[in-house]
């Protein structure tokens, strides 16, 4: 009977404390995906040479901002940053970085000509390259879990190039507490109240 009761005890406590796990996931993105030669364009983050009508001849540096409360760095399962890119010249790459040159390097972005900017400024039209890009964890999970992950993106060998959006997916585990139903509750203060009469008998 004491080991029944001790089990039924244990069962219960296992489904006040534990939860279920699921999968969640976050975006941020920076620029926007109709932007048109305008100022919410990625490439328009810093100087801009205007007589390439609006294409970027230096390095960029941006950063993703987002809600990481939800998550600690060992629930991070997967992340990934895409970047679409137009290289006017084909010549050259975006190399992408943690923070700074010196940080983790993330990969090159590369980019075809594929006409005058507006066209390009349009993620995921045929002709605008996007390039994806899978994070590592082991390397990159605290970052991600801070709320706030920085690019710095080199040109390298790039006369004229431009971006229109970045972004940044972060898949998670979210552990979310489980519903006890009435009749479990009331089938525990049961339990007790059995344990609490079988002691005062004892005493008796």
């Amino acid at each position: 009977m004491k080991k029944l009761l001790a089990s039924l005890i244990a069962g219960l406590l296992m489904l006040c404390f534990c939860g279920m796990v699921n999968a969640s996931s976050i975006v941020s993105t920076v620029g926007d995906a109709i932007s048109d030669g305008g100022t919410s364009a990625l490439s328009n983050n810093g100087t801009i040479n205007y007589s390439y009508y609006g294409y970027r001849v230096t390095d960029l540096d941006f950063s993703f901002v987002y809600d990481a409360t939800a998550f600690s760095a060992s629930d991070i399962i997967s992340a990934s940053i895409s970047i679409d890119l137009i290289d006017a010249d084909v010549n050259g790459s975006l190399e992408l970085y943690e923070n700074s040159i010196s940080g983790s390097f993330i990969g090159s972005a590369t980019g075809s000509n594929n006409g005058t900017p507006g066209v390009w400024r349009n993620l995921g039209v045929s002709g605008n390259d996007d390039n994806l890009f899978f994070l590592d964890l082991s390397t990159f999970n605290s970052s991600l879990a801070s709320g706030t992950f920085n690019i710095f993106g080199d040109n390298d060998g790039m006369t004229a190039w431009g971006s229109n959006r970045a972004e940044l997916v972060i898949e998670y585990n979210e552990t979310s507490p489980v519903p006890i139903p009435a009749a479990v509750w009331l089938l525990g203060s049961g339990l007790l109240g059995l344990v609490s009469f079988r002691r005062k008998r004892k005493t008796a």
